[in-house]
């Protein structure tokens, strides 16, 4: 089913190539194009995410492609596929546009399925040339320790403005290394508590001055509260003292006859 489905997309998308390519009376001889990937070899951590573009090279116009690719699941997954600008950007600014046929990968068999771009409209006989990007991957290291594996193009054809493939289309895959070891990150600093600003840096770290710890009580308070607390008891008691003294007085005082 899946290579049926994989066929049936190849031939949806020339198809399509050939349908919306303007006709003219004779074709042109094509020159080489050429699909690579930005690095020839790159390398990851386990467990690290990674970006990779595909690029076209061809001295004629182009109106669309057709790839898939192939690679190791046991060393590296592929997460997404899709379209980059050098289709896009000729067709945005030409009058055109462009319509993409999905590139889904497989991670289990270690496949992304044979998708394609082409554009629609434009002028007549128009395309990009030159070199662009026309796919970005977007990958993960997988294996737990370290492993190598290629991604490989498989089932390329570049399509001409005349609605003919590119005789010879020359691919470069590219060599991804998992390392355990590769770019191991320094030792980290003790952290420090710090309070982060809006901008990002750490906000000064404001220390008191030496001197008496601010939890500490304030004895000259303390020791005032006490003696104002002692002079008001002992005016009470005087005052109480006082006022007891003349109760039995009053009591004694004969009434008059």
């Amino acid at each position: 089913m899946y290579r049926f489905l994989n066929v049936h997309h190849a031939f949806a998308l020339l198809l399509l190539l050939i349908l919306v390519a303007p006709p003219v009376q004779a074709a042109a001889q094509a020159a080489p194009a050429t699909l690579s990937i930005t690095l020839a070899t790159s390398t990851a951590r386990p467990g690290e995410r990674f970006n990779l573009q595909v690029l076209l090279t061809s001295d004629v116009p182009t109106r669309g492609l057709q790839l898939g690719l192939r690679f190791d699941p046991q060393v590296v997954q592929v997460d997404d596929v899709s379209a980059a600008t050098f289709y896009s950007d000729w067709a945005g600014t030409n009058g055109g546009s462009t319509t993409v046929i999905p590139f889904i990968a497989d991670n289990t068999l270690g496949k992304v399925s044979v998708g394609g771009i082409a554009v629609l409209g434009g002028p007549e006989l128009g395309g990009p040339s030159g070199a662009g990007p026309v796919l970005n991957l977007e990958l993960t290291a997988r294996a737990p320790q370290s492993g190598q594996t290629t991604l490989e193009f498989t089932d390329v054809v570049v399509s001409t403005a005349e609605a003919r493939s590119v005789p010879t289309v020359s691919t470069t895959g590219a060599a991804i290394v998992v390392d355990s070891s590769a770019g191991a990150a320094a030792p980290q600093p003790p952290v420090q508590d710090f309070n982060v600003e809006p901008s990002g840096m750490p906000a000064p770290v404001h220390v008191p001055p030496e001197g008496p710890s601010a939890s500490a009580p304030n004895w000259v308070l303390v020791g005032g509260l006490s003696l104002l607390v002692g002079l008001l008891t002992y005016a009470l008691i005087v005052f109480g003292q006082a006022a007891l003294a003349r109760v039995p007085l009053r009591g004694l005082r004969r009434r008059p006859r």
